[in-house]
């Protein structure tokens, strides 16, 4: 099978062992919640809009115009204080950066079992979520691959986009073990599109 090889330019440098590191550790927001990769037999403790399907948060049309792939499939996910969906196109995981999207509800942060987070109860400001979130790297493995997280103002909701290796998560304080996300491959600005109409469908 042949790899596609792409990267955004601002994370060539960084891309290759970033990657490695990221999907080694199945990068995704899967992480936070036991039973691992065996979640889906659970009862979802956090619904999506219209009933416990997590992938009503975004339609196949919204995620086309932000990324320029059409969703081929859909995965949900659901267990106990986390909703989440993949979305992929025909050529998913085979290619690289992987032509996928996922979003949803989870108890803390993307990239990290929510066992070794010990997040706030609030963020007075989206600065104070950031500064918490790079914490979050130090002393890790993906400390190395520079990552890169940035306060989002606006959303009225703490929030930071985050960056690491050309893999994009907006990230969406809501209260106590529930934040929002969408985590994308594309840009900033789709994960900004995309996190947006997320957070509006599950506030």
């Amino acid at each position: 099978m042949n790899m596609i090889l792409f990267f955004p330019r601002q994370a060539h440098r960084r891309a290759c062992s970033a990657l490695v590191l990221l999907l080694a550790a199945s990068c995704g927001p899967r992480e936070e919640a036991p039973p691992a990769q065996g979640e889906a037999a659970a009862l979802p403790a956090v619904q999506a809009p219209g009933g416990p399907d997590p992938c009503s948060v975004l339609t196949a049309a919204e995620i086309q115009a932000a990324v320029g792939w059409t969703v081929a499939r859909s995965e949900p996910r659901s267990g106990r204080g986390y909703s989440n969906c993949t979305w992929s196109s025909e050529k998913g995981t085979t290619v690289l950066p992987p032509e996928t999207v996922e979003a949803g509800i989870i108890p803390c942060l993307t990239n990290f079992p929510c066992t070794t987070i010990d997040m706030p109860k609030q963020f007075a400001t989206s600065a104070a979520m950031a500064e918490f979130r790079r914490n979050v790297y130090k002393g890790t493995s993906y400390e190395a691959a520079n990552p890169s997280v940035e306060p989002v103002d606006g959303l009225g909701v703490p929030a930071v986009l985050h960056e690491l290796g050309g893999l994009y998560s907006l990230e969406m304080f809501l209260g106590v073990e529930k934040t929002a996300f969408v985590t994308l491959w594309a840009s900033a600005d789709a994960a900004r599109s995309l996190g947006e109409k997320v957070l509006s469908r599950l506030r």
